[in-house]
């Protein structure tokens, strides 16, 4: 069983890309999802462990590094089958979530062992806005 991620939570983070991205002769393959799921724990568990004893149990930091492993797990759906250029926002996702690996691994504290801002943990996303603040400036 996975520690970070699970199938079917993926599946539902990422529904409208996973099928683009993982669909082979019209149904998703999740042979492939699996087998991603398990690169991005190898790489965060190879990471970790250099300063922690694996698995990570803490509540707090198992949500802190799901929302890294989705980061890079999003990053990977691209590079296993490529649909056009990786958006730069999935690239810089996945490159924060590298550094805030590399960071624990060279000393860093994790969330939950008295260690790195929660704030660093929001993420929001969503639809591209309708209105912003400058639409509405006037009325």
């Amino acid at each position: 069983m996975s520690t970070y991620l699970q199938s079917e939570g993926v599946r539902a983070r990422f529904a409208r890309t996973v099928d683009a991205h993982y669909k082979e002769s019209g149904t998703v393959n999740e042979t492939w999802i699996t087998d991603d799921i398990a690169a991005v724990e190898g790489y965060m568990n190879q990471r970790l462990g250099i300063r922690y004893a694996l698995p990570i149990t803490d509540t707090t930091a198992l949500a802190y590094l799901q929302s890294l492993a989705e980061d890079l797990f999003h990053e990977r759906m691209y590079v296993r089958k490529p649909s056009g250029t990786l958006p730069q926002a999935v690239k810089d996702a996945a490159d924060r979530a590298r550094k805030d690996l590399n960071d624990i691994a060279a000393g860093a504290p994790l969330v939950g062992s008295s260690g790195l801002s929660q704030t660093r943990n929001i993420k929001v996303t969503g639809n591209t806005p309708a209105f912003t603040a400058d639409d509405l400036e006037g009325f």
